[in-house]
């Protein structure tokens, strides 16, 4: 839900925290302060149980998000034993790239072809 959100902290939150000498405190003096911001909501007689304020978070313009692109699609596959009957299954987009495995496969044993 919140994964791509952001949430400015005001300065006085920032400054309330960094003032905070105690580390037995430090969690009360920041919820303290974020509530007194409104970046969270407490529910009455609880103080443990609070939620985030929808209103004090920031979503990215859908233009700002990266986009996912899929990794290439293994078209080349090879079938090698190194050592023995040790069978390795590799896959690559190239036969270049299939080289290059081989060869750092092969070289985990001596080189033995």
């Amino acid at each position: 839900m919140l994964n791509d959100a952001t949430i400015k902290v005001p300065k006085n939150v920032e400054d309330a925290i960094n003032s905070c000498t105690d580390p037995s405190s430090l969690r009360q003096v920041a919820l303290n302060a974020m509530a007194d911001a409104g970046i969270i909501v407490r529910h009455h007689g609880d103080d443990l149980n609070y939620r985030l304020n929808p209103d004090a978070v920031e979503r990215p313009a859908a233009s700002s998000l990266p986009v996912a692109r899929p990794a290439a699609e293994p078209t080349v596959y090879r079938i090698i034993y190194p050592h023995g009957n040790d069978r390795y299954e590799i896959s690559g987009t190239s036969e270049q790239e299939l080289d290059q495995k081989e060869a750092r496969i092969r070289s985990v044993f001596g080189g033995q072809r």
